[in-house]
């Protein structure tokens, strides 16, 4: 068990490496309009409606399918849910006005019944994650919203967030989302307009 998980750090190394170079490739769209609803308060209803406006990439090349680390590495470690995060089409392309109101940005779906609270999934659920950035500071939060199979809200999790900028002009990129390793579980990664976005657990 210690030996796959250790196999899995070459790949989380390599993952975190690419996930740099395709932060440096999201280009910068400027001038998106869209009502996107207050994410502490929304209804199942208005969240339904919200998600009818998104699409997400079914190519799994853009996203990420792995089992979830449990535990913590090297004493405790175990493989935990197999979970599947794909991004949504247009995450590339938010622009920073948009980011800071706040937007979904890729969609995790898991293949057990288990929880995973640090990344907010929830038995028999599908977790939208939810991005909100604070440009003054390059931080902001996340929100996992979990919805049940008739999309009603049944868990709102509240986390961290870092966006790395570029300031630099590169030609468009694919949308894309994966999950980073750390010792003590997976984290959230995608593309965000012109940045990168990773969750962070609370403090």
């Amino acid at each position: 068990m210690i030996a796959l998980i250790r196999g899995r750090i070459s790949w989380a190394q390599l993952i975190i490496t690419m996930t740099g170079s395709l932060c440096a490739m999201a280009p910068r769209v400027q001038g998106q309009k869209e009502q996107v609803p207050n994410i502490d308060s929304v209804t199942s209803e208005q969240f339904r409606a919200y998600l009818r406006r998104l699409h997400f990439v079914t190519d799994t090349e853009a996203g990420d399918r792995q089992a979830l680390l449990v535990g913590h590495y090297p004493d405790s470690a175990q493989f935990g849910p197999v979970a599947t995060i794909l991004p949504e089409a247009r995450a590339n392309l938010i622009s920073g006005t948009l980011l800071a109101r706040g937007r979904v940005i890729a969609r995790i779906t898991h293949e057990t019944a288990d929880s995973y609270p640090r990344l907010g999934l929830m038995p028999h659920a599908v977790t939208y994650w939810w991005v909100e950035y604070n440009r003054r500071t390059d931080t902001g939060r996340s929100v996992f919203i979990a919805v049940d199979a008739d999309t009603n809200i049944v868990g709102r999790t509240p986390r961290g967030l870092q966006v790395t900028r570029e300031h630099r002009e590169y030609r468009g990129s694919e949308p894309t989302a994966r999950f980073v390793w750390t010792e003590s579980g997976e984290l959230g990664w995608g593309n965000c307009g012109w940045g990168c976005c990773r969750s962070l657990p609370l403090p």
